[in-house]
């Protein structure tokens, strides 16, 4: 009498097909990464770099009313026209989840899901492909491992998260592989969308391998030519469908913007660990060429070395029915092309040819090229493998196949044993913020937007800004896109700076002002409705918060002693990016703080300071001249209340002294103008310095104030020092 147990045993081997590689894809799941990432409300690991934004725009997008098309993510953005798709939150998934929003809990995220559905997805159609080659369950489950361990996927769903459905990679290979699969056109429509919904470059990937078998199909004459044209223009019907519904034709929003060539893949990719061998070094390579990153493992290179031999004695048992897929070589010869680019990287050493214009901009549409190798990685793994199974015998192809298995996965540990940590990280339904102030509580209480100036796409502290926009229900133009429209950036920036001059602000929006305009700005307004305040390092204007009643008085708001208090003779003023104190006496003219300083971004800039001009006599201005060929010396003049105080030409950084007029009879706190006028502002790219294509001239490092211009003699004038 047959018990349970042996009456499944037939069942489970019949339906092994399904159940084997979603048990790998499960085992790699939890060894990789971990159940942490499945708790919905679990925000740690999503706290860092591109992982936030995108649940960032995920928030938001929940929260936001529903548009046409479905896609759009205004509140997120605002005058920067923004959808799902820009903020890489997975369209496919926020489209899925934000009709249940009322009912999810207040936390929520879908990255760990997605995530799961990778390695599961991943492990079944790998399981699949290789049922092309051998139907022995051992070989294939062995060969599947290879695929879900595979480092490109893992490095990429660290940060990346939509970049991580390289399940959507072995479908379409499968698709151009397989003889004659069911539903084949189907099939192709269903991969197209999804790919569409997930991520642009995973789509350009698929979409390609579809008209590579649509091709190759016709070239056969599987097909009749009439009815490969029809399913051509029904999968891109379906294709500019999706795209518009999730939102990917912004209004304004231009997809080319330059940098093809940078985020290329290096000649040597297939070989450089980049830290995920413990046998191999990694290779110098260039700065943007980490987006390659398509290390075969040592074990795949080990199968290809077993095979190489055999494969020199009988090459048309290794190839045969080649013919079948040479149109599918020939498209990974080219994506292989496009990913090394125009700027072609050998190591560290790198050559360059020149393209059109048009067609750099086109390329530049897919600028992060190196990422197209992708489909030739996983191409010659499934290669290397069949391989082996061709050339050797069958007991001799599994042994090599189990030892190359077992050199790869050491071999890569190197790599995904020191990622683990980033998705096991100590659950947290809130990530750490700097916003403590009560203030922020009743501000978000008050206000229905919050708005960045200057606008700015990733602005150094955008992620904190957003984050308490999107917990109170704010919408906010502190956001980081993969793409900005430069014409609507340019609107919105001097939208702010008329309102920053002319005092102008809507009574619904709490603007956080970073760096230029926030000094004269408070100072003009002084005795005004509107409270102007540091707040935990911020600089805040809280329109009509000081006529309010009901609103508590805060302890950072800006006076004119207050300020001028802070500058003092002898205390340097930075103006780094750490100098957060010293943001405030930036006015126009200046770039983004940097680590050592801030370069001038115009001819001309200036600084805006209260000072008690009875104590403060001269200040001593650590400058950075840019320098290049052709630009040996950088000409300054400076200014103070538009009146010219000094002249310069800087050969290297130095100080400059700059004397303040005599003070008037009721010298007391004002504000002072420091302006500089330089005339021989150059862009470093220009220059051929560097790729930089902004318009600098002057770096300010510091001002010290200085009690008495005469400290160092005959410097009223100004005066130039060399450090």
């Amino acid at each position: 009498m047959s018990t349970p147990a042996r009456s499944a045993i037939p069942l489970l081997r019949r339906h092994a097909d399904a159940w084997v590689p979603l048990l790998i894809g499960l085992a790699s799941f939890f060894v990789l990464v971990g159940p942490r990432v499945l708790r919905w409300d679990n925000l740690a690991w999503l706290g860092h770099g591109d992982s936030a934004t995108h649940y960032l725009g995920w928030l938001f997008f929940r929260q936001g009313p529903w548009t046409l098309p479905l896609g759009m993510n205004p509140d997120y953005g605002l005058a920067l026209a923004n959808s799902i798709v820009y903020s890489d939150s997975n369209p496919l998934l926020a489209l899925l989840f934000k009709p249940f929003g009322p009912w999810l809990p207040t936390v929520f995220q879908y990255f760990g899901f997605w995530i799961l559905a990778c390695f599961l997805l991943q492990a079944w159609i790998a399981y699949r492909l290789l049922g092309l080659a051998t139907q022995r369950a051992s070989v294939r489950a062995m060969g599947t491992v290879f695929f879900a361990f595979a480092p490109i996927m893992m490095i990429r769903l660290t940060e990346h998260l939509s970049l991580g459905g390289h399940f959507l990679l072995l479908a379409a290979l499968y698709l151009v592989c397989a003889p004659a699969p069911r539903r084949r056109r189907l099939a192709w429509w269903a991969l197209l969308a999804v790919s569409v919904l997930v991520h642009a470059y995973l789509f350009a990937m698929v979409a390609l391998l579809w008209l590579v078998d649509l091709g190759g199909r016709s070239w056969r004459r599987e097909v009749h030519v009439r009815s490969a044209v029809l399913e051509a223009a029904l999968g891109l019907g379906l294709t500019a469908l999706a795209c518009w519904q999730a939102g990917y034709f912004v209004p304004g929003g231009g997809a080319a913007q330059g940098g093809y060539g940078f985020y290329r893949a290096n000649v040597l990719a297939l070989f450089n660990p980049m830290g995920w061998s413990y046998l191999l070094d990694t290779i110098a390579q260039g700065p943007g060429e980490y987006e390659g990153y398509v290390y075969l493992g040592l074990g795949v290179l080990l199968l290809y070395a077993c095979a190489l031999p055999r494969l020199l004695q009988a090459p048309r048992t290794a190839f045969e029915g080649w013919r079948r897929h040479a149109l599918l070589g020939l498209a990974l010869v080219g994506l292989t092309l496009f990913a090394i680019s125009n700027t072609v990287g050998f190591g560290p050493y790198a050559w360059s040819f020149p393209l059109p214009d048009r067609l750099y901009q086109l390329a530049g549409v897919f600028r992060a090229s190196g990422r197209m190798m992708w489909p030739v990685y996983y191409a010659l793994v499934l290669l290397s493998i069949v391989l082996v199974l061709r050339l050797y015998p069958p007991r001799a192809a599994a042994v090599l196949l189990a030892i190359g298995l077992a050199v790869q996965l050491v071999d890569t540990h190197a790599g995904w044993s020191q990622q683990r940590w980033h998705w096991m990280r100590t659950p947290a339904t809130a990530w750490e913020t700097p916003l403590r102030d009560p203030f922020w509580a009743l501000a978000g209480q008050r206000y229905a937007k919050l708005r960045l100036a200057p606008p700015q796409n990733a602005a150094p502290r955008w992620q904190p800004l957003a984050d308490y926009a999107g917990r109170h229900g704010m919408a906010t133009d502190a956001v980081y896109l993969a793409r900005v429209d430069a014409r609507a950036l340019a609107a919105a920036q001097a939208d702010m700076r008329a309102r920053l001059q002319e005092g102008r602000y809507d009574a619904d929006t709490l603007y956080v002002i970073e760096g230029a305009g926030f000094v004269a700005a408070a100072l003009a307004a002084q005795g005004g409705p509107d409270l102007y305040a540091q707040v935990d390092g911020f600089q805040l204007i809280a329109p009509g918060w000081s006529a309010c009643a009901a609103c508590p008085e805060v302890a950072g708001a800006v006076s004119l002693q207050a300020l001028a208090g802070q500058i003092v003779p002898g205390r340097r003023l930075g103006f780094s990016e750490t100098d957060e104190q010293a943001a405030g006496w930036l006015g126009s003219g200046w770039s983004h703080r940097e680590p050592w300083g801030t370069w001038s971004a115009a001819r001309e800039a200036e600084l805006v300071l209260p000072l008690d001009t009875a104590r403060v006599r001269a200040l001593d201005l650590e400058l950075q001249p840019l320098l290049g060929p052709g630009l040996e010396r950088q000409r300054i003049e400076v200014l103070v209340d538009g009146v010219p105080a000094a002249r310069a030409e800087l050969a290297a950084a130095g100080v400059v002294r700059v004397a303040l007029p005599a003070p008037a009879p009721e010298a007391g706190v004002r504000l002072v103008r420091i302006g500089f006028r330089i005339p021989d502002a150059a862009r470093p790219a220009d220059l051929g310095t560097g790729a930089d294509h902004r318009l600098l001239g002057l770096g300010i490092i510091a001002a010290t104030p200085v009690a008495s211009a005469h400290e160092w003699p005959g410097l009223d004038d100004g005066h130039y020092f060399e450090r």
